[in-house]
């Protein structure tokens, strides 16, 4: 009987859900994926199914089974009933939203069955000329020096800020990025009328924000406005309006939950060298958090690259 093959080990990065931006490596199938916290790999997005899939290495290759009626999208393939084999960097998404993406490790080295058998054919191959061995010595030399210069060249693009991923400042942390959402407006002089104002206007938006993308921002706004003039001195509404609070703040944590997704979805996309990606990603951030002028969008552009800002007058702004 024939011995079964070795399994290669799996590099799953998020980009969706409280996991995004980690990385989780698997040596084990199937590895199950889905909403549900009893899954191996938990995907906590509207789009993802409680148990929508997994991940199984068979017939010495891994593959994709969909378990779900909403459907899975394996890099452009589409999966459904029936599985489909995972290539090393293939995306997974649901819905047009980018889940994860997979590496497949290699196996481990030859065993030693495997390595006496390489010992064996080496006795039998014949013996090279010192002439040959001095050739091959300075073909080796070469190569690497060629390859140093390479080196020394890419290096210095880095530090002048091209390439895909020129990093010239920290990557924000989900904190961060939490804080720069809740920062509240400068309190300005109280006005009983202009708080009842505003604060009815946020309750009407608060209300009718839908599914809209910049929906919840617009009512972050008139609350932040609203308790700039509310006397407060903490970027809060009055004590007596607990309910409208209540509302600011829900709206403040779901908001900021979205901008992080995709803030880390461009950070990696850049990474990726996926400019366009990138760039697409963080157009989606402004009309999530309208202040263009917030540090999350500075810092943002002092990591693209040359490219990533010379694709901009290329494309349409996202609906």
């Amino acid at each position: 009987m024939a011995e079964p093959s070795p399994m290669n080990p799996l590099q799953i990065q998020v980009y969706a859900g409280a996991a995004a931006g980690r990385r989780a490596r698997f040596d084990r199938s199937p590895i199950t994926f889905g909403r549900e916290p009893d899954n191996l790999l938990v995907v906590d997005d509207a789009y993802v199914s409680r148990y929508h899939g997994e991940l199984r290495f068979e017939g010495g290759q891994w593959i994709l089974d969909n378990k779900s009626s909403n459907g899975t999208k394996l890099g452009r393939r589409n999966v459904t009933d029936k599985p489909q084999p995972i290539r090393s960097g293939d995306e997974v998404s649901v819905g047009g939203k980018l889940l994860f993406s997979v590496t497949i490790e290699p196996v481990e080295g030859p065993s030693a069955d495997e390595r006496s058998i390489m010992d064996q054919d080496d006795q039998d191959k014949p013996a090279v000329s010192p002439a040959k061995k001095k050739q091959k010595l300075y073909m080796a030399i070469a190569i690497y020096m060629i390859l140093l210069l390479g080196l020394v060249i890419f290096l210095s693009t880095l530090k002048k800020g091209s390439g895909p991923a020129a990093v010239t400042s920290r990557e924000l942390t989900r904190a961060q990025v939490e804080e720069l959402v809740r920062r509240p407006l400068p309190a300005t002089v109280p006005s009983e009328s202009s708080y009842r104002r505003l604060r009815d206007e946020a309750e009407e938006l608060y209300a009718i924000r839908g599914n809209s993308a910049s929906g919840l921002y617009d009512a972050l706004k008139v609350y932040k406005q609203a308790a700039a003039v509310a006397g407060t001195d903490n970027g809060r509404l009055k004590t007596e309006d607990a309910l409208a609070q209540g509302r600011f703040t829900e709206i403040e944590r779901v908001l900021a939950e979205k901008v992080y997704t995709v803030y880390i979805d461009g950070i990696n996309r850049l990474r990726r060298g996926d400019d366009e990606g990138a760039y697409k990603a963080i157009e989606s951030a402004k009309i999530l958090f309208g202040d263009v002028h917030s540090p999350l969008f500075n810092n943002y552009e002092s990591r693209t690259s040359d490219a990533a800002r010379g694709i901009k007058g290329k494309l349409k702004r996202p609906k």
